[in-house]
C-alpha cells in the first residue's frame, strides 16, 4: 500500500509540474503579445507661421481635436494603438493663412511620432 501511494504522488507532482509549466509558457506568450498590441503612443510635432492672437485647428484620426494658438510643438492628447493609422488634418487655418500638413499620416510603430510638421503661409 505505501508503495501506491508513492506512485500517485509522483504521478500528480509530474502532472502539476507540466500544468504550471504549461500554464506558465501560455503566460508569458500572453504578456508578449500585450506588451507588443496593448501599447499606445503620441502623435504630434511643429506648427509654424501661426499669427499672435490667431488660432490653428487640428484633428487626429477624425476624432481628437486640438488648438493651437502658438508656434512650436504640439502634442495630441490620445494616445494611438501600437501599429494602427494615424491622420492629422486642417479644421480650421488662422484667419489670413493656409496651413499645410508634412507627415500627417503614418502608423505607429513602437514609439511616439513627432514628425508631424504644420506650415501656415
Amino acid at each position: 500500500m505505501p508503495q501506491l501511494e508513492k506512485k500517485v504522488n509522483d504521478s500528480e507532482s509530474r502532472f502539476i509540474s507540466e500544468l504550471v509549466s504549461t500554464r506558465s509558457l501560455n503566460s508569458n506568450n500572453e504578456n508578449e503579445r500585450n506588451e507588443t498590441d496593448g501599447e499606445s503612443y503620441s502623435v504630434g510635432g511643429n506648427a509654424l507661421g501661426i499669427p499672435l492672437n490667431e488660432t490653428l485647428i487640428v484633428q487626429n484620426n477624425f476624432s481628437e481635436v486640438l488648438s493651437i494658438f502658438v508656434n512650436g510643438q504640439f502634442t495630441f492628447i490620445q494616445r494611438v494603438q501600437n501599429m494602427t493609422n494615424f491622420y492629422v488634418t486642417i479644421l480650421k487655418n488662422p484667419a489670413g493663412r493656409t496651413c499645410v500638413v508634412q507627415n500627417g499620416i503614418g502608423k505607429i510603430e513602437n514609439s511616439n511620432f513627432n514628425g508631424v510638421l504644420i506650415n501656415c503661409i
